[in-house]
């Protein structure tokens, strides 16, 4: 079995390239926005370009969130000192990532939900 990836290493701009990958079936651009060094782009067939920031927007985020089922626990009613994602599926183990940031925790969550279903 391939060892886990340890996403909490990347940056936002790694882990949002990852989702926007997995989101579009696109390759993304292999550079951040100049402007917050962190969002993920992607060049229409207009050539528009499109930039998504899925760890600190919740407009790209929550879409995502929602779709896949991801909770989100703040740090006083999780209690601990960082927001708390989890995604749990019936007879499978509950995939979990904590994290200072609520949608960095939950796009880590999603792309290890990914793993799981790749390794499926």
């Amino acid at each position: 079995m391939e060892p886990v990836m340890d996403y909490s290493k990347l940056t936002d701009f790694e882990i949002n390239k990852r989702v926007l990958a997995i989101k579009s079936g696109m390759k993304p651009l292999n550079y951040a926005h100049n402007a917050d060094n962190r969002s993920a782009g992607m060049v229409d067939v207009n050539k528009n370009y499109h930039w998504f920031d899925f760890c600190n927007d919740w407009a790209s985020a929550g879409p995502i969130i929602q779709r896949s089922a991801i909770s989100l626990q703040s740090p006083e009613s999780a209690g601990t000192e960082e927001w708390f994602a989890q995604s749990w599926r019936w007879n499978q183990p509950s995939i979990e990532c904590y994290d200072a940031n609520p949608r960095r925790a939950a796009m880590i969550v999603f792309l290890k939900m990914q793993e799981k279903t790749d390794a499926a």
